[in-house]
């Protein structure tokens, strides 16, 4: 689930200003730094943003620096374990700030990106247990679910795309994870109990894809009835 790095430059336009009367200039150096991001020089953003995020006490901007690194090095320089590091430090810092919580899903998302199950699964719940009230339940039990169905779990799996369906009906995510619920049980050759998911799946509200895939889904487990040989098939 990567997003360009021009859609993170939207992503990231200080959602905390957002909401105060008078919001606040952003300092030069974070100026600097998005502009550079724009033109898609992203040794030069990093550069205008690393004073920031070494200055102590934290300064005006320190948490959309750090926050800016983190992903800059993700996306922009594919350097995980930088990134996390950066992510961790608004988590850790920051934590009630609008940005700790897709921080937090940064750190999950790069273990996740690099096969690194165990690892993601770990971050993913504990996205949950920080941030599931806040819009990243659905997202990280889906993720835990899909951790657990690549290590052959899918038991587990399904209790997991379950959790991200049925806690967060109104989860954009709900739907797919209907989804999943109905295609494990059709891997694990449950059809009937996959029927039943898919049928869920094709009542999702507002998600026409969804409801689409899922009559799609129901369709192919739809027996076949051929006539018997000898028999006269009816005109």
């Amino acid at each position: 689930m990567r997003r360009s790095i021009p859609i993170l430059l939207v992503a990231l336009a200080l959602p905390a200003c957002k909401a105060k009367p008078k919001p606040l200039p952003l300092p030069p150096a974070l100026q600097a730094a998005y502009g550079s991001l724009a033109e898609g020089d992203y040794d030069k953003a990093l550069a205008s943003v690393e004073p920031l995020t070494q200055e102590s006490p934290a300064p005006p901007g320190a948490v959309e620096a750090q926050s800016l690194k983190a992903y800059l090095l993700a996306y922009g320089k594919n350097r995980s374990l930088q990134a996390r590091d950066a992510a961790r430090i608004v988590v850790s810092m920051f934590g009630s700030h609008p940005l700790a919580p897709p921080a937090q899903q940064l750190i999950a998302d790069t273990f996740y990106w690099q096969g690194n199950l165990k690892k993601a699964m770990e971050e993913y719940k504990r996205l949950a247990d920080l941030y599931g009230d806040k819009g990243y339940g659905a997202y990280a039990y889906y993720q835990i679910g899909n951790c657990l169905y690549l290590q052959q779990k899918p038991g587990d799996a399904l209790a997991s795309y379950r959790d991200a369906a049925e806690k967060y009906p109104g989860d954009p995510l709900a739907g797919p994870a209907q989804l999943r619920v109905g295609e494990v049980y059709a891997k694990v050759d449950n059809p009937e109990q996959a029927k039943s998911e898919f049928l869920k799946a094709a009542k999702t509200p507002k998600d026409p894809d969804v409801q689409a895939i899922a009559q799609s889904e129901l369709e192919s487990l739809a027996p076949v009835h051929r006539p018997r040989r000898g028999a006269t098939p009816h005109p």
